[in-house]
């Protein structure tokens, strides 16, 4: 008899046997993907692993145009289809939430696969409600932190760049460039160095924090400043603290990590008190906690000295900084009531930003750093700087100041014989100096006397050039802001 395929599919040859035998046999033609049987109903086949049975023919397992027992097609539900052990499914973009059934354009009002309603300040961020930290902070361990994206040690400065951390200058054979062997003047990346948040650079080292709170540090280990309880100098980054830091800030030789319970740990030097545990050393060379009697909300080291915010109440400081100690622990500073944002300091002057972001400055004041033409040292501050309006951020050099005003323009005061203030020559100034041609700018950094501005379109620098401190080949100062070139 004439032989038939399963599913009515045509026998390839299928006949009848001979009398002779009393037994019959069929010849098949399966489909693709499938291996031919004979049944006593005629010829049929099963399909190879990894297919499935739609009606005549075999399909993928995991095609979406014909998915599972029922050979549907899978539905994208505005995303991608797709089709997993036989059952339709779908995934969404990046750019995406997956809420009830369907890819939707990540919103506030449709985050994550919860399709939560982000309260504000709160934004969706990668499918989770995160708190928009806004400028100049960063977020570490879910908490939002004063955060430095640009610092400048005795002769080099780094940045963060993609996630790492870049350096240009001279490391003076200390590996402060933290790239291995110091390679020179143009800017290198720190080698290995990932997942980092906010850095923070000495004379001739520096150190990052990484988002889950640990700290690593490269450079010069004279005074203990890398924190890995060696004394060798270290030519890429070492472990300083594994967890637990939520913000960090260096001086010249010291440096410190606020931590996540709101104590404070310091290592490197001490001799000047600047980690505030009641004692000195000239060298500490593993993180030791400060002696604090309570919570620390912020803390910004100087040249020899530590700062410290308590909240409301004024600030403290251990160590030496401009005409206050040296307090071998955090003492409170009667110049001060609360109401401060931000402290930058050097051993001779030194800024606050206050609560409502005006600048005061004090110390050392014969160039016309203090932004006053008093001309001497100020043992109270400028109250505040003239000429500024509301302050984002400052920092401060050798004889000098820069500060990002809220327009994102950057204004410098004091010394200005390397052309550090940016204005287009060498000469000094009591009053704020515009610095020309310079996008806006959201962090600013200075020491010695050379300056460095964060913008949108990358890291400018001005000043001084003798060590490759603006990032560029040619030795030559500069009194107008260069690009440093990042690899």
């Amino acid at each position: 008899m004439a032989g038939g395929l399963g599913g009515g599919v045509a026998a390839g040859g299928g006949q009848a046997g001979g009398a002779a035998g009393g037994s019959s046999a069929c010849t098949c033609q399966p489909p693709a993907n499938s291996t031919a049987t004979c049944t006593d109903g005629g010829c049929d086949f099963v399909c190879a692993p990894g297919f499935h049975r739609c009606g005549t023919h075999c399909a993928a397992d995991d095609s979406i145009f014909e998915c599972g027992a029922t050979c549907a097609m899978c539905p994208d539900n505005g995303g991608s289809a797709r089709c997993v052990q036989n059952t339709c499914d779908f995934t969404c973009a990046p750019t995406q939430a997956r809420c009830q059934g369907q890819c939707v354009t990540a919103s506030d009002a449709q985050c994550g696969s919860s399709c939560l309603s982000c309260a504000a300040p709160a934004q969706c961020r990668a499918g989770a409600c995160v708190e928009d930290c806004g400028p100049g902070l960063i977020r570490v361990a879910g908490t939002c932190r004063e955060g430095r994206d640009l610092q400048l040690g005795l002769l080099h400065g780094c940045a963060r760049h993609d996630g790492g951390v870049v350096c240009w200058g001279t490391g003076v054979s200390t590996g402060a460039l933290g790239g291995g062997m110091d390679a020179g003047r143009q800017p290198q990346p720190v080698t290995g160095l990932s997942g980092v948040v906010s850095l923070a650079v000495g004379d001739n080292f520096g150190c990052g924090l990484l988002e889950a709170g640990a700290v690593r540090c490269w450079g010069d280990n004279m005074f203990g400043q890398i924190g890995n309880g060696g004394s060798n100098n270290a030519y890429t980054p070492q472990v300083a603290l594994s967890s637990g830091a939520v913000a960090l800030s260096t001086g010249s030789r010291h440096a410190c990590a606020l931590l996540r319970d709101a104590g404070v740990a310091c290592w490197g030097s001490n001799l000047l008190g600047q980690h505030g545990t009641g004692t000195t050393a000239l060298s500490v060379r593993a993180p030791q906690p400060m002696v604090i009697d309570s919570g620390v909300t912020a803390l910004f080291a100087g040249s020899d000295g530590t700062w410290t915010l308590h909240g409301e109440s004024p600030p403290r400081l251990s160590g030496d900084s401009s005409q206050f100690g040296p307090n071998l622990r955090p003492t409170s500073v009667a110049l001060f009531d609360a109401g401060v944002r931000f402290i930058a300091a050097t051993s001779d002057h030194s800024c606050a930003i206050r609560s409502n972001r005006t600048l005061e400055c004090w110390g050392r004041g014969f160039e016309g750093q203090l932004g006053s033409a008093v001309g001497s040292t100020m043992p109270q501050p400028v109250r505040p700087v003239p000429g500024l309006g509301q302050v984002f951020d400052v920092c401060v050099g050798q004889y000098f100041t820069c500060a990002v005003i809220g327009d994102g323009g950057v204004r410098c005061f004091g010394a200005g014989g390397q052309g550090q203030l940016g204005g287009g020559n060498v000469n000094p100034s009591t009053s704020p100096v515009e610095v020309v041609s310079l996008p806006p700018a959201t962090q600013v950094a200075c020491l010695f006397q050379t300056a460095c501005a964060m913008t949108a379109s990358g890291v400018f620098c001005w000043g001084d050039n003798t060590y490759g401190q603006l990032g560029v080949p040619t030795p030559m100062s500069s009194a107008f802001p260069l690009a440093v070139p990042f690899p």
